[in-house]
């Protein structure tokens, strides 16, 4: 990541290295922090969709800047990259429970060099929605019911993915309903919609309107579940104009891997509560018309990375981690460099 930012402004005259941080989506979360969500509908015309970036990003650097006073800018930066650090660090715990040490250190490091890791050293909400999932799915396998409910919780509150953790929770509380009945481990299920719900409540008080959420994806993002149709669309064109859509080319190749890494995870019999959290990312990041952002939500759905790490040779794992970090800066100067590609 350093090698690309030291290299843009060669490739660029211009380029202000201090932008990676805080462009692209980032500036919505900041915007957030500093000043709270904006009308869906401004007073002198217009539509701004910032509704759609969910809260607990900006509540978190909110919180930095007001106990620090560090900038608003700086404590986004600061809560971004703790939260990926910690993040890196639940999930190995949460990998080597699985596979043990040797291989959940090469999972980790596979998901470190992924082509879109970069976007955790930004103002980005991925790095608090690994963290949660990751000490969701962890609470899960110790039956932690209670850190299940808030983990979830929280994972929804990063991002509208998260909500898929209900799954993983309902799938672990039957099994633990079959060894012991009881109420609990249900309750914990409702962690992840009882976040997102609050969410959409807030915007129903703040901005008057009960779909706020989903009228700012539709109408300012153009996103809506179409069950895959925009990605089979991408790909075509992918296909078709190769060196003119480099962001739908990463779509297609990260969706197609990313479906193949789920698939391998089944076939593995991997523990179920991972696969159906990588499997329902995959679904929404496939189906919800995200465009060339799904190289990004394979990093969401980390437990893919997994079973690369589990089922083959190190020396096989070391070259796909030369490779990814090859990808990785190509694709950073992509995006940072033509403007048209988004992480």
């Amino acid at each position: 990541m350093f090698l690309t930012l030291y290299v843009a402004p060669i490739l660029k005259p211009g380029y202000r290295r201090p932008s990676f941080f805080n462009d692209w989506d980032a500036a919505h979360y900041l915007l957030i922090a500093r000043s709270g969500y904006p009308q869906l509908h401004s007073p002198g015309g217009g539509f701004d969709a910032t509704a759609a970036f969910f809260p607990l990003l900006p509540l978190a650097t909110r919180a930095v800047h007001i106990a620090t006073r560090l900038s608003v800018r700086t404590s986004g930066i600061a809560v971004a990259n703790a939260s990926a650090l910690a993040a890196f660090c639940v999930i190995w715990m949460l990998f080597r429970e699985v596979v043990g040490d040797r291989r959940a250190t090469i999972a980790v490091t596979l998901l470190a060099f992924w082509p879109a890791s970069f976007v955790l050293s930004m103002v980005y909400s991925d790095g608090l929605l690994l963290l949660a999932a990751a000490a969701c799915l962890l609470a899960l396998r110790h039956e932690v019911w209670w850190a299940a409910f808030v983990f979830g919780a929280l994972a929804s509150l990063s991002r509208p993915d998260g909500v898929v953790l209900a799954l993983c929770i309902a799938w672990a509380a039957y099994e633990a309903h079959r060894r012991r009945p009881g109420w609990v481990p249900w309750i914990a299920a409702l962690g992840p919609p009882l976040g997102f719900a609050g969410y959409l409540g807030y915007l129903w008080i703040a901005l008057g309107s009960p779909g706020a959420w989903f009228t700012a994806e539709r109408r300012g993002w153009g996103r809506r579940f179409d069950f895959g149709r925009t990605w089979w669309s991408n790909g075509f064109t992918a296909l078709h104009h190769p060196t003119a859509r480099v962001d739908l080319v990463a779509s297609t190749i990260a969706g197609i891997v990313g479906v193949a890494l789920v698939v391998w995870m089944i076939q593995s019999r991997l523990p179920v509560p991972l696969t159906i959290y990588a499997g329902g990312i995959m679904v929404l990041a496939l189906g919800s018309g995200v465009g060339g952002s799904v190289p990004r939500y394979c990093l969401d759905a980390f437990p893919i990375f997994l079973v690369p790490a589990a089922r083959l040779r190190a020396t096989v794992n070391a070259a796909l981690v030369g490779c990814s970090a090859g990808a990785m800066a190509l694709f950073m100067l992509v995006v940072e460099l033509t403007r048209t590609t988004t992480p």
